[in-house]
């Protein structure tokens, strides 16, 4: 049994060189979705090192930097059916991802691979530019802030 986990989670819009944004395949469901995962409790205080711990945890010794602060927050449904709030990273990443075992394919993604993510607001966050300044705005029917 998991100790009780914060409802925030956090994901990351990894970019490569050539503008694609980096999707896992989750091994239970086989959706796509960024890399990421939730907090664990007592890491509110530092959110950077708990994406940072999210992200070697699901991609190994991958090559990623992220930017200094998030730019989005939406709401977001679980794979498990649990509700959470997601914050977003946008940064880059090149090399070749070791997934843990909760994933079993990775890609870069571009709009029109065909590839879709699991939450239609994570679409239109994966759909906004790389180079945006934080703002409010409507992501379907819930509220979501995000950079502009």
């Amino acid at each position: 049994m998991h100790p009780q986990r914060f409802p925030l989670t956090q994901k990351a819009r990894l970019r490569d060189a050539q503008g694609r944004i980096l999707l896992l395949r989750d091994a239970a469901t086989g959706t796509w979705d960024l890399p990421g995962g939730r907090l664990d409790p007592g890491e509110l205080s530092d959110l950077a090192a708990s994406l940072q711990r999210g992200l070697t945890e699901e991609l190994g010794a991958l090559n990623a930097h992220i930017d200094g602060s998030p730019s989005a927050l939406l709401p977001h449904a679980m794979a498990d059916g649990a509700e959470a709030l997601m914050l977003v990273w946008d940064g880059v990443a090149d090399g070749i991802p070791q997934l843990s075992a909760e994933h079993d394919a990775w890609c870069w993604w571009t709009p029109d691979d065909g590839r879709e993510p699991t939450a239609p607001a994570l679409r239109s966050v994966l759909d906004l530019p790389s180079d945006v300044s934080w703002h409010y705005g409507l992501v379907g029917t819930r509220g979501a802030i995000a950079r502009t």
